[in-house]
């Protein structure tokens, strides 16, 4: 947890000191921004026990900082709560956090009001899985690819649409779920 701390307090000061030197776009399309999102999350966990158990799929919280850093590429912080995954049947509850930094590229430049986008993430998921008498608790890097759509409809204010595929890795390989969030910005 300490290093997942460390590391987001090194992004958030990157991100910060690094608006000096972004690019302005058109009004409220480019330097800086701050976002929040619902996400709807389908399992995908490849767990090696036969039979497999099964997960409910779940719900979560996003929190995002980016900075458009050129007109065809934004750096983005994004930090992701969901609800616990409930076992199918079981008593097994799978508890996940993630903080990634993500490039985001988008074949067109910030001025126009429509932004598709690929994006590519890397970061740390903490996950805890529960069940009578167990309490595991394992941390690990991660990442995530997806696509995504921005609107920018007037002003400063954008709506976002994003699906993304995440997977753990070394002690949290097991754990990998497909996120489709709903984002709204205010941009600096």
């Amino acid at each position: 947890m300490r290093k997942a701390s460390v590391g987001i307090l090194a992004a958030a000061v990157c991100l910060v000191a690094s608006g000096v030197l972004a690019q302005e776009g058109p009004e409220g399309m480019g330097g800086f921004y701050l976002g929040v999102g619902a996400a709807f999350v389908i399992d995908n966990f490849d767990i090696d026990a036969t039979p497999e158990p099964e997960f409910d799929d779940t719900y979560g919280l996003v929190l995002l900082g980016g900075l458009k850093f050129d007109p065809y590429f934004t750096g983005e912080f994004e930090f992701d709560w969901l609800e616990d995954f409930e076992q199918d049947n079981g008593p097994v509850e799978v508890g996940v956090t993630t903080y990634m930094l993500n490039l985001k590229a988008s074949p067109v430049s910030w001025e126009t009001s429509v932004q598709p986008y690929a994006l590519l993430g890397a970061g740390w998921m903490d996950a805890e899985a529960q069940a009578p008498g167990v309490d595991s608790k394992d941390s690990d890097f991660c990442g995530q690819a997806g696509l995504g759509l921005d609107l920018f409809p007037a002003g400063a204010l954008s709506m976002g649409i994003r699906g993304s595929y995440v997977f753990g890795t070394g002690d949290v390989d097991e754990v990998q779920y497909t996120q489709i969030s709903g984002l709204v910005m205010f941009n600096f």
